[in-house]
């Protein structure tokens, strides 16, 4: 994952979870040489995920950031550019009873004002077969 996609284009995974399961991924944010760790004190990050890109951000089925209302990426080890990203399990159980794919992307946004996306790719939401949450 880097913030310049002139050197190298962000990380692009496919990331499996079940329904109704917590889910929780790391995203290290590195500076443009591809190699270094980038310093994301202070700033801001988002995750979206959705159907289609041209669904709006304010209808994504799972939105998290740093910022509230929204809630759910945490900076572990800012000075290292680490963030932890936790889809809770509510943000899924009511999706349907096939596998759902969904296109998601993380953003972080600096002092400047300026944003890059450091990670996208698909997040298949697969059924679970025990549907209660305790």
């Amino acid at each position: 994952m880097t913030i310049s996609s002139a050197c190298a284009p962000p990380g692009e995974f496919d990331r499996v979870m079940f329904r109704g399961d917590s889910f929780v991924f790391d995203v290290q944010v590195l500076q443009g040489d591809g190699c270094s760790p980038q310093n994301i004190t202070g700033w801001d990050a988002w995750f979206t995920a959705k159907e289609h890109y041209a669904v709006p951000d304010s209808q994504a089925p799972i939105r998290l950031g740093t910022l509230p209302p929204l809630v759910g990426i945490t900076f572990t080890s800012p000075t290292e550019g680490k963030m932890e990203i936790v889809v809770p399990p509510f943000a899924t159980v009511n999706f349907p009873d096939t596998p759902l794919c969904l296109f998601y992307d993380v953003q972080v946004r600096d002092g400047a004002g300026r944003i890059f996306t450091v990670e996208l790719g698909t997040l298949t939401v697969r059924p679970d077969v025990t549907r209660a949450i305790a």
